[in-house]
């Protein structure tokens, strides 16, 4: 009987991981590969700035050893089970049958998930282009936050120098990173009831400018184009039987101003619809995710403000970010994850008496049928008057944007 009572209370919970393990058979394939792809390559070893900006510390680490394709394709590989066991590690915290399957279907069918990223070959295989890039490290150093709030938030010091040793290790190796990181750790930040005058204020100081000084190191001091066309033609030629994909290093002349040229002329032809399609859909996802997950209204607030900081953080870097899709794919689990750490956060701050808000104000039941109403047919609305628009660049033509407009 207890048997049969435990199977029945965790069959929804086995069929998200085995929904999470059969799509991530990508990630199978990757690690059984003798290589990882020609573009984690290039990202993890080749400086295409000729600084220490784009190789960031661990491939500089990588780059630097006997073996570079060797070892930077084991860090890959290490970072792409880690997050793969991390995932799931959160999907058994989850706290209600609804809210894992929620969390399962924004992490794999939402734009951007994990399904979204293949970029080639049969389903569930193929060549994972976003997974497995610099963008797995984003995504294992939030999960390091989320373990880390669960069994340091008691300990505010120790978390907070935790935060901080992940932080700037990341920012070394993305100088995006800086967003995300700064966002999670003000929101946690917020939720907190310490003195001013008091330990937790110091490691809070000490975190921000620890940051602030790596992002400002990392972002100031590269090489010029002609250092950067000299390590380019080097690695061409020492690893061009490895490497096939050379676009990254064709970036090495690229300035903020191209990517704000490329930005307006996004805008301009009109593939700014076919963008937010797509990213309405992720955002969508992630509101209902919310509303089931945070049920206080302080918190459920706090989330918002943690949803709608990556937002606008992602919005203002895509001003100047080459590849939109691959910034949809950052926000929607970037942004995912984000609130599962706040979410620990909140409840062992609440165990332990730490809570800013005193007043524990459930969200009402009718708030909660309004808001998921009120998103649920802005976004119907929103898809009726999309219509099928011209593209500046190739982009896949998969799904049919017609609507109401496009046949008055």
């Amino acid at each position: 009987m207890k048997i049969a009572q435990i199977l029945k209370a965790n069959t929804v919970l086995g069929i998200c991981i085995a929904l999470i393990l059969y799509v991530a058979n990508g990630i199978r394939i990757n690690i059984a590969d003798s290589h990882i792809s020609s573009w984690s390559l290039t990202e993890l070893l080749i400086n295409y700035q000729g600084g220490f900006v784009r190789r960031g510390i661990f491939g500089e680490l990588l780059f630097n050893t006997s073996n570079p394709i060797y070892f930077a394709t084991l860090f890959q590989k290490f970072a792409l089970l880690f997050a793969l066991i991390g995932i799931i590690a959160i999907l058994c915290f989850e706290s209600s049958n609804i809210s894992r399957v929620l969390f399962t279907a924004t992490l794999i069918f939402a734009p951007g998930g994990i399904h979204d990223m293949k970029g080639g070959g049969n389903f569930p295989g193929g060549e994972w282009e976003y997974l497995d890039r610099k963008e797995i490290w984003f995504y294992c150093g939030i999960i390091c936050f989320y373990f880390a709030v669960k069994f340091l938030n008691a300990r505010p010091l120790i978390l907070s120098i935790s935060f901080s040793i992940i932080s700037v290790l990341l920012i070394l190796h993305h100088e995006l990173f800086f967003v995300f990181t700064f966002l999670i750790y003000t929101a946690l930040l917020l939720s907190k009831k310490f003195e001013f005058k008091s330990v937790q204020t110091l490691a809070a100081g000490i975190y921000y400018l620890l940051v602030s000084v790596t992002l400002f190191l990392v972002t100031s001091f590269s090489g010029n184009g002609v250092v950067a066309y000299i390590i380019w033609y080097s690695y061409q030629e020492k690893y061009s039987s490895f490497v096939t994909d050379f676009g990254a290093i064709g970036a090495i002349m690229w300035t903020i101003s191209h990517s704000h040229s490329l930005a307006t002329t996004i805008i301009s032809n009109g593939s700014t619809l076919y963008y937010i399609y797509f990213v309405a859909l992720s955002i969508l996802f992630l509101l209902l995710y919310t509303v089931v997950t945070f049920k206080v209204r302080a918190s459920f607030y706090l989330a918002i403000l943690l949803n709608f900081g990556i937002f606008i953080g992602c919005l203002l870097i895509s001003y100047v970010f080459l590849d939109v899709g691959r910034l949809i794919s950052i926000y929607t689990i970037v942004t995912l994850l984000s609130l599962n750490v706040l979410r620990e956060s909140l409840a062992k701050s609440e165990i332990q008496g730490d809570l800013r808000f005193n007043k524990q104000q459930p969200l009402g039941e009718v708030f909660q049928k309004n808001f998921i109403i009120m998103f649920l047919v802005s976004y119907l609305v929103f898809v009726t008057l999309i219509t099928r628009v011209n593209h500046c660049c190739p982009q896949p033509n998969e799904i049919p944007l017609r609507g109401f407009l496009g046949l008055m």
